[in-house]
This record gives C-alpha cells, structure tokens and sequence, in this order.
C-alpha cells in the first residue's frame, strides 16, 4: 500500500491497514494520521516499509521494525536516535536499507552480521570513514550510496573493489579529478557524483571519454548521460555541455 502526499481521514486510514497481512507500506507527506500511529503495532507481515516526512513517535517506529520481517527499510525526516535504531536493525536481516541520519563507526558494525545486505544509502555519512565501511566489505552489496563524507583518500578505492557494486554515488569535500578517474577500476553500471567541489571540466572529460558505466554529475547543474555510448565535450559550470557519440556505428 502507497499512500503519497494527502490528508487523510484517521477512519480511512484504520480501514486501510486494518488488513494486518499487509506486505509493503508507504507513507509519504501524509497528513492528519498522526492519532493513528499506534494502530501500525498490530501489523507483523510487513516485507517493505518506506516513511518520508512522518510524526511517528520513536517508540512506535522501532517496534514496527522490531515486530516485522523486513527486507526493505527507508525513512527520512523521521526523528529517531540512530543508535537505538542500529540496535534493533542488529537483529534485522535487511537487503535495502535508506537512511538520512548521522551514521557513526559503531552504528555499520552492528550491521556486521548482515549477510543479505545489498543496497546501502546513508545520506549523512559525514562521521564514518574506512574503518566503518570494512564492517561491509563481507556483504552482496550491488549499491552503495555515501552523501556527505569528509574525506576520500584511494583506500576507499581499494575496498569498493572487494564488493560486487554497479552503482555508487557519493558526496565529498576533498574528492578530485584523480579520484574520478580511480573509480574506472570499478565495474560499475551507474555513478552519481554529487557536489564534489574539486571535480574540474577536464576530469569530467576524461572520465566520459574512457568509463563504461553511466555517469550523473550534480556540479552546479545537473547533468546525466550515458557514457558507454557517449562521451563528453565540453562543460562549464554554468551549465553549458556538449557530448558526442563514441562511436558513430550505433546510429
């Protein structure tokens, strides 16, 4: 069940979950529910849970997770303390996990036991480095999203190397041209870099002209095209890009 940006009846709501078989429920941007929350307890058959931008008490949330065999967890603007949430998640056999809150060292190691995990986005990563992400390195990981980290170095390089990934993305202060091209050692499908100061038209040419994979750059605008076809031309900051075909035999 999907429920997207409405104001919503508490009754029809009732109505609506009160099929405790439920499978998947999403809840984004609602409105007029919040008396409601304590009636999600008695579902205990939920495989999917995804919650943007909802009052749910801590309390209530962490007994949900608890209570439901979960295989994918997403939630954002969702107030609650990550290291209570790590606790519970220890116990979890997760394959999607989404998350907006700081995550810490200590918090990826209670997730060590995990053998299932195969898609991680932390869209606060500015408190872990390397030494928290090697609690992954055993795990099927296929993505992995990194936002905010505060430093890069090529280690990161070597480790990402031992996990099975097709799509990265990541957001960091310090990442340059260099480490650009590094991510060509890769076998990646898709890479997403996000507001990474320090990247420069020239490596961004570079990187098109010799990846296989599909390449998104938020770098002042967005740009997004798929460089197995196509490499890029020119870029400026402002936005102004060209990109040509590589190979003129696929059209």
């Amino acid at each position: 069940m999907k429920i997207k940006d409405s104001l919503l009846d508490p009754d029809v709501f009732l109505a609506l979950i009160k099929n405790n078989r439920l499978k998947k429920l999403v809840l984004e941007n609602v409105y007029g529910i919040d008396s409601c929350f304590q009636q999600l307890q008695n579902l205990d058959s939920l495989e999917i849970l995804h919650l943007c931008g909802i009052d749910i008490e801590e309390k209530t949330l962490l007994d949900l997770i608890k209570k439901n065999p979960l295989n994918e967890l997403s939630f954002t603007t969702i107030h609650v303390d990550p290291s209570r949430l790590f606790s519970v998640l220890q116990k979890k056999e997760l394959r999607d996990l989404f998350i907006d809150l700081p995550v810490e060292n200590a918090h990826l190691a209670l997730l060590d036991n995990n053998r299932h995990l195969q898609s991680l986005s932390l869209r606060d990563a500015s408190k872990i480095d390397l030494c928290g992400l090697l609690f992954l390195q055993n795990k099927p990981l296929s993505e992995l999203e990194l936002i905010g980290l505060k430093k890069w170095d090529v280690s990161y390089v070597y480790f990402l190397q031992k996990l099975p990934l097709v799509f990265f993305s990541l957001e960091a202060e310090d990442f340059t041209d260099g480490d650009l091209i590094s991510l060509l050692d890769l076998s990646l499908t898709h890479v997403k870099i996000r507001h990474c100061p320090n990247i420069s038209e020239k490596g961004i040419i570079e990187f098109s002209e010799k990846a296989k994979s599909q390449i998104e750059i938020i770098y002042g605008h967005r740009i997004s095209f798929n460089t197995k076809y196509f490499k890029l031309k020119s870029y400026t900051k402002g936005g102004f890009y060209e990109f040509i075909p590589k190979d003129y035999a696929y059209f």
